[in-house]
């Protein structure tokens, strides 16, 4: 059983992402394989694509920089992350959904 890419635990929304740094622009390529894939415009190196997603997670979701904590996964492509506060899904969110995949 794969686990769900966005879910709500207690008043918190917990994301399971893959990011992909040094891509070109900052985006939500969509679900897929339970995970929330994420292209991040910064190097993979010294923490710098994880500190750009969290701040463009935090961006998208509509939230303060402060509210999104990453849980696990500092430098790896797969990251657990916490979005306090937000105990529900964003609409917009899940339209960035692949489909037909």
């Amino acid at each position: 059983m794969t686990e769900a890419a966005i879910r709500v635990e207690g008043g918190d929304l917990l994301l399971s992402v893959t990011a992909r740094p040094g891509a070109r622009a900052d985006r939500i390529r969509g679900v897929k394989g339970g995970l929330l894939q994420v292209d991040v415009a910064a190097a993979a190196e010294d923490g710098k694509a994880t500190e750009r997603l969290l701040a463009f997670l935090a961006a998208e979701l509509g939230v303060a920089r402060r509210d999104v904590e990453l849980v696990s996964g500092e430098f790896a492509r797969f990251k657990r992350v916490r979005v306090r506060g937000l105990s529900e899904v964003p609409e917009g969110l899940l339209a960035h959904q692949i489909q037909n995949r």
